[in-house]
């Protein structure tokens, strides 16, 4: 579930990832969807394996239930009115930022949760523990689900990147998905950090 800037709620997404027997392939993050489910290379599909071994590993696999993941986002930080590329800096949420993780809290106060994971950056941890301490849960604060990190741009506003790095902006917004700009990671590399990391869930 992502809160809109511009609304105090957005509607909730979930989806289903399979155990990790089953995973391969990697998230596209450009189209914003999770990765391709398929069957991994495992001794059940191996031409060496009896047909007795290969009916077990079957037979585990279906008997794993598939794992629902809430994904959600984090409420609106301060400053947010201007447009600043945040990245990895720590900044705390606005007053509307709160209300806005409280309203999601309240929202799936019923949905039940076996976990509870966050970035380790105060405004995604925020509503992590709205929904983590109710259910006696614990939030597992992990780095590599941090934001991209925007390097030298970090805490500019597009007009600032324009003025400052002229030429890595131009070639920035000419593909968002490959270009890297200066101490920062493409789009490439978040999904190379943050798929496998899933995929460990």
């Amino acid at each position: 579930m992502i809160p809109s800037s511009k609304s105090e709620i957005a509607n909730p997404k979930s989806f289903h990832i399979p155990s990790r027997q089953s995973w391969t392939g990697h998230a596209n993050l450009i189209s914003d969807s999770l990765p391709r489910m398929g069957t991994s290379r495992s001794m059940a599909h191996s031409p060496q394996s009896s047909p007795e071994m290969q009916a077990m590993q079957q037979a585990n696999q279906a008997a794993m239930p598939p794992t629902r993941l809430y994904l959600m986002r984090h409420g609106e930080p301060d400053e947010e009115d201007l447009d600043r590329y945040y990245g990895q800096m720590d900044v705390p949420l606005s007053d509307r930022g709160r209300r806005q993780s409280r309203a999601l809290a309240d929202r799936l106060c019923d949905v039940p949760l076996d976990a509870v994971y966050s970035s380790d950056l105060q405004r995604a941890g925020y509503l992590a523990d709205l929904l983590a301490e109710p259910r006696g849960l614990p939030v597992r604060r992990l780095a590599v689900f941090r934001e991209r990190l925007m390097g030298e741009m970090q805490g500019l506003t597009p007009d600032e990147m324009r003025e400052q790095f002229p030429e890595d902006y131009r070639r920035w917004m000419a593909d968002r998905i490959h270009y890297r700009l200066p101490g920062a990671e493409n789009l490439v590399d978040l999904r190379e950090r943050v798929v496998p990391a899933v995929a460990e869930l």
